[in-house]
Order: C-alpha cells, then sequence, then structure tokens
C-alpha cells in the first residue's frame, strides 16, 4: 500500500506540466510564467493568448480589455524614450549602428496602429485574493516554457518537462532548458517607470557598444577590451606594491568615477563593472551600473561569486602553471627583490588564479542571464505586428 502511494506520487510529478500553474479562487487552472510580484501584493502572469481564451473563456475578455489603454500608454511613452535616445545616442540608421537602426524601425513601427491582442502572449495582473495556489517549476522548466514561445510550439503549457524537452529538441532548439529566451517581442509593451526603461537602455546598451565593460582590482579601473600596455602596466604595478608596502596614499580618488564619467560623456546610461576583491575572503563581483538623472551612477544589478583557493581542488593551477605570462609574473616577482617564491606559494597563487577563473566565469554566466531579460529585441527586430507568426517559420 506504502509503495503504490508513493509511486503515485513519483507519477504525479512526473506528470505535471512544465508551464506553472495558477489555481484560482474557483479552482479553474491558468497555465503560463509567474513573472514576478506586482503593486500591492498582486501576482504578474505571462501566459499564451490562445491557450487562456481556451482554459478561461469568460475571464479572457475581461483581461484582454484592460490592455488596451495600458498598451496605449506604454506605446506612447516608448516613442518618447526612443526618441531621446536617438538624440544622446548621436547616430543615424543606416550608418552600421544596430541600436539606431532598431530605434528607427521600432519608432516608425509605435507610429502606426497597433491590436495588442496580435501579440501571442498577455499579461494578466492576478489580486491576492483571486488565486487559490501557486505552483512554480523548476528553472529549467520555465526556459523551456520560454524557448517553446519563442519556436511558436503549439501548446507547450500542457506537456510534460521530458515532452516538451522532446519537442524543443525536434525543432532543433539550441540549448534546450540552458538558454534563457527573451519573450518581450511576443507581449504588448508594459507601462515602465523612468528608472526600468533605463535599466533596459543599459542592458541593450551593453550588448552592442564597445568600452562600457570595465575591469577593476583596488586603485586600478580600465576597459575589458583594452590592451595592458606599459603605461597601464607601470599603474598596475605601482598599485601593487603600494599594498604590499602599505604606502597607498590617503584620499586618492577613485579612479572608476572618471571612466563613469566619460561613458556619460557619450550619452550612454549603462556600464559593467567586473571586480576582484583579494584579502581572505577573495570574491568576483560582477555589476551592472546605470545612469539616473537625478542620482547620477547607481549599481542596478549585481553578482557576486566567492573565489577562494579552498574552492578548487588541489591541482586545479595546474593549467595556469603552463600560461607564459603567469610564469613571467612570478619571475617578475622575484626580479624585483620581494623574495624567492617556494613551490608551496606557487602553487597556492595558482590555486587561487583558477579560483578567481571560476568565479569570474560563473559571475558573469549568471548577470549575462539577467541582462538578456532585459535587453529590447535589437538583435530579431521590431515587435509583432498583426498576421506575425509568433516563432521562426515552421516546416
Amino acid at each position: 500500500m506504502f509503495v503504490a502511494l508513493i509511486s503515485c506520487l513519483v507519477t504525479f510529478q512526473q506528470e505535471r506540466t512544465a508551464a506553472d500553474t495558477i489555481t484560482l479562487r474557483d479552482g479553474r487552472v491558468l497555465l503560463g510564467e509567474v513573472a514576478g510580484p506586482a503593486a500591492r501584493g498582486s501576482t504578474l502572469i505571462v501566459a499564451r493568448r490562445t491557450r487562456v481564451a481556451v482554459d478561461l473563456p469568460d475571464l479572457f475578455p475581461k483581461w484582454q480589455a484592460l490592455e488596451a489603454p495600458r498598451t496605449k500608454q506604454a506605446r506612447k511613452e516608448r516613442l518618447d524614450r526612443l526618441g531621446r535616445w536617438a538624440k544622446e545616442r548621436g547616430t543615424k540608421a543606416g550608418t552600421g549602428d544596430p541600436i539606431a537602426d532598431w530605434v528607427d524601425r521600432e519608432c516608425q513601427a509605435l507610429r502606426g496602429p497597433f491590436d495588442p491582442g496580435e501579440a501571442p502572449l498577455m499579461r494578466i495582473t492576478l489580486a491576492k485574493g483571486e488565486t487559490r495556489s501557486i505552483e512554480r517549476r523548476d528553472e529549467t522548466a520555465r526556459r523551456m516554457l520560454r524557448q517553446a514561445w519563442v519556436a511558436g510550439l503549439d501548446d507547450p503549457e500542457t506537456m510534460t518537462k521530458s515532452d516538451l524537452a522532446a519537442a524543443l529538441f525536434k525543432a532543433l532548439v539550441a540549448r534546450v532548458g540552458d538558454e534563457i529566451a527573451n519573450v518581450e517581442e511576443l507581449l504588448p509593451l508594459p507601462i515602465e517607470s523612468d528608472n526600468e526603461w533605463l535599466v533596459r537602455r543599459a542592458a541593450t546598451e551593453l550588448a552592442y557598444d564597445p568600452g562600457l565593460r570595465l575591469l577593476r582590482y583596488e586603485g586600478l579601473v580600465f576597459p575589458e577590451d583594452r590592451e595592458i600596455g606599459p603605461e597601464l602596466a607601470q599603474k598596475a604595478l605601482a598599485n601593487l606594491l603600494g599594498n604590499l608596502l602599505d604606502d597607498r596614499p590617503e584620499n586618492q580618488n577613485d579612479p572608476l568615477a572618471e571612466h563613469l564619467k566619460e561613458i556619460a560623456a557619450k550619452g550612454k546610461v549603462g556600464a559593467l563593472v567586473t571586480r576582484l576583491d583579494g584579502g581572505p575572503d577573495t570574491s568576483i563581483e560582477v555589476s551592472m551600473w546605470v545612469r539616473t538623472p537625478r542620482n547620477g551612477w547607481r549599481v542596478a544589478l549585481v553578482r557576486r561569486v566567492p573565489a577562494s583557493a579552498d574552492l578548487v581542488p588541489p591541482n586545479a593551477g595546474d593549467a595556469l602553471a603552463q600560461d607564459p605570462q603567469v610564469k613571467g609574473a612570478f619571475a617578475a616577482f622575484e626580479a624585483l627583490g620581494l623574495g624567492k617564491l617556494g613551490d608551496d606559494a606557487k602553487r597556492l597563487g595558482l590555486r587561487s588564479g583558477a579560483a578567481v577563473e571560476k568565479a569570474l566565469a560563473a559571475a558573469r554566466s549568471a548577470l549575462k542571464e539577467d541582462l538578456l531579460t532585459l535587453e529590447l529585441p535589437v538583435r530579431t527586430g521590431v515587435r509583432p505586428r498583426p498576421g506575425r507568426d509568433q516563432g521562426a517559420e515552421r516546416k
């Protein structure tokens, strides 16, 4: 009896759909993705329009009617913001700037008519009292559902996780369940605050514009895509010696402020700063900075990953030991008269380097996923228009 009960529970778990399950107060079910909390304790749901129309035919017209005024306001605000962005950006369409090209196309589209009901997906805001329970699926299932929406699969919400994985594989979707798919193009425009818009704009600039990604270690800051020449190397060496000798000048100006000032002068509002914090709690911190009109530069997103040598295997630094630059660094340290590095010290240094590499990859990967959900759809074109399919052409 007990074994049979366990078997039934396992079967139930396996047969659950890949979509989040929102049980309404009357017991009926809404399938989609819980996108996050909304105002006043309500819940924001993203769902496929045709699925909602079938499952909740009485509520669907009500929810769809609420979209029209919101979409109209959102489109007007987006058009104004795009115009200001284009002016601050200073580049025109047709000059090789993908963002300028997209902004031009999007502005033309926003000036034309648009029925939000043509968007494949819709946003539904449910008050706390309108739901009985909410069951959220694991992150892999949620990513697969988004991939299915983008690919235009039929009724992915009703599939089990395993069936959906097979359908995505058959549809030649890459990295099933691993890659985050941006579904913004499949939705009507949302009403956004000025800060929310600036975060989106910053994420988009970081995806396309050079010179916005900075590396920071102690008192040294330099662009990620800049080659380390003699001048920068001298600054790095002086900074290292200052740390070792505890002879750093007091009230030293933060070099990050100067770099952010240069980025702002170019009309940009986004910057990505990768920072290595040394000491006993060595860690990698990757943060997105956003420039706001009132408060200047502020951190909007941050990912921090510990990078202690204790977190990697003892032989983790073996590959680094063969790197010519690492060998040169050890030689330079000894040539400066700072002492002879023993084998134990070298192994610890190499192991620490491997830990930093691992933490850097993890922090950047995590923040990259955050940025993908915020980035405007420059890569794929403009948002859906009447008659446009929600996904790629299927044969």
